[in-house]
Formats: structure tokens, C-alpha cells, sequence
């Protein structure tokens, strides 16, 4: 039996369907897609990072499809600030501003290495770069033989390339010329029994709470509606203990601490 499977059949027991006469599978798949996406939108648990490359003249990236969060942006080991466009208009209207990041009327047209990225609300599925990057994204912290195999290495970035028997590097990208971008992802679609589920195994309970809490809102009977809130209720408190445990990083706090002595 697969994960999904084993969610929908449990659902099944509480929504007293376990022969399948009510409540068709597809109908399940539904809003158990719904209830994974409604889940990860929440607690925020679907964590990614992808690296973006550079080129000269390109102030514009490209963010994955399945990205619905920018978190943090890396570049040479520093992060990057994220600005929205109300951002610079505030820091242009303002020269008291104590972090400039080097803004000035005209910004657009500026060239250098990227020292901002700035987004607009509108269209997340675009970041743009502040300035331009200009050859300095060009230097090269390492150097490739003919045969393709690594003779020099100071500051790796990234392999984009492996290839050949023989396991030849034939693209290999220096950190000047990379942006690493971290995210929350959105999850896969739920379609089928077969489906892999991106959520944790340990909250299967609360993704049958949902299923099943849906369902019975769907019903027309205020009876089973009822009960439809009442496993809302459930799922909205393991909601919560997911969120509390994101928070610090599913990890126990307070485990690890040092004890200092005062010299005094």
C-alpha cells in the first residue's frame, strides 16, 4: 500500500466509507492535494536553494517554477539585501537613509558587481539584479586542461558539467559568476494513489484530519458538518505543533548550551 493510500484509507474509517460507496478515490486525491499544498503554504516547511549564473550585461534571474518565497540570497559568501521597488523609491526620496546600497537617481543603468537584488511584488517569478554585473563576474578562480580535467582550483564555485567514462569535467562555473538563491518551494500535485508527498511522514494524521474535516463540509447534513469543524479543530492543532517545531529548525531547543564560569 502506498503513503497516499494509506492516508485515504484511514480518512475512509472516519468518514465511514471504508467500501468506497460515498466517496470516490479521486474526489480524495483532491483535497488531499489541497490539503499538502494548504499545509506546506502554512508552516513554510519546503525549504530549497539552486544556484542562478551570471552573465555580463544581465541584470535580470530567472527564479524555479516551484518557487513561491525568496528567503535569502547569497553571492561570494555575503548575502545580498532583497529591496522592493517601494524600497528604493524610499531610499532615493531619502538621503538621511543609512544603508544606500550605493542607489542613486538613474540606478537602472548602473554597472558593477551586484551588491542588491530587487524584486517586485507583482512579478515574483522574476528578480532583478542592482547594478548590472559587468566583467568582474568574469574572473576565474580556476583553470581546465585541454582533456577537460581540473589542472588549478582556488575558489570553487559550481560543477555544471560532468561527463564521459572517464568522469571529465567540462563545465565547471566560479563563485564570481554564481547567486545562490534560498527559498520555500511549492509541493508537487497530488494526482494519483501513487503520488509522492513532499510533507513529512509524521504528518500524515493531520493531512487525514483535513481530508476528512473537507469532506464533511461538503456534506449538506449540519450534522456532518459539525463534525467536519470539530476535524479542522484537529488539524489546525497539529498545524500548530509543525509550526512550532519550523520555528527552531525541528531541532530540541535549549539541548546544546555552554556553561561558563565567571572569572570573578
Amino acid at each position: 500500500m502506498s503513503r497516499v493510500e494509506d492516508i485515504l484509507a484511514r480518512s475512509r474509517i472516519t468518514l465511514s466509507d471504508v467500501n468506497k460507496d460515498r466517496y470516490s478515490d479521486a474526489n480524495l486525491l483532491v483535497v488531499l492535494d489541497e490539503a499538502q499544498k494548504d499545509f506546506c503554504e502554512s508552516t513554510k516547511v519546503l525549504k530549497e536553494s539552486k544556484y542562478s549564473i551570471l552573465s555580463v550585461g544581465v541584470n535580470t534571474i530567472t527564479l524555479p517554477e516551484d518557487c513561491w518565497m525568496i528567503t535569502r540570497a547569497m553571492y561570494k559568501n555575503s548575502k545580498l539585501p532583497l529591496l522592493s521597488y517601494a524600497d528604493v523609491d524610499f531610499i532615493l526620496g531619502n538621503c538621511n537613509v543609512e544603508l544606500d546600497f550605493g542607489l542613486t537617481q538613474g540606478w537602472e543603468s548602473d554597472v558593477g558587481t551586484p551588491r542588491a537584488i530587487i524584486y517586485d511584488k507583482n512579478n515574483l517569478g522574476t528578480l532583478r539584479l542592482y547594478p548590472i554585473p559587468d566583467d568582474s563576474i568574469l574572473e576565474d578562480d580556476f583553470t581546465i586542461d585541454t582533456y577537460g580535467v581540473v589542472a588549478d582550483l582556488t575558489n570553487f564555485g559550481v560543477l555544471t558539467e560532468f561527463s564521459g567514462p572517464l568522469g571529465v569535467a567540462t563545465g565547471l562555473e566560479g563563485e564570481n559568476k554564481l547567486i545562490k538563491i534560498y527559498y520555500i518551494r511549492m509541493p508537487s500535485d497530488v494526482t494519483s494513489i501513487f503520488s509522492t508527498l513532499d510533507t513529512h511522514k509524521m504528518f500524515d494524521k493531520a493531512l487525514k484530519y483535513y481530508i476528512v474535516g473537507q469532506t464533511f463540509l461538503n456534506d449538506l447534513d449540519a450534522g456532518w458538518q459539525a463534525k467536519g469543524l470539530q476535524q479542522l479543530q484537529f488539524y489546525e492543532r497539529d498545524l500548530k505543533k509543525a509550526k512550532d517545531s519550523e520555528s527552531v529548525n525541528h531541532t530540541r531547543s535549549g539541548e546544546f548550551h555552554t556553561n561558563y564560569r565567571s572569572s570573578f
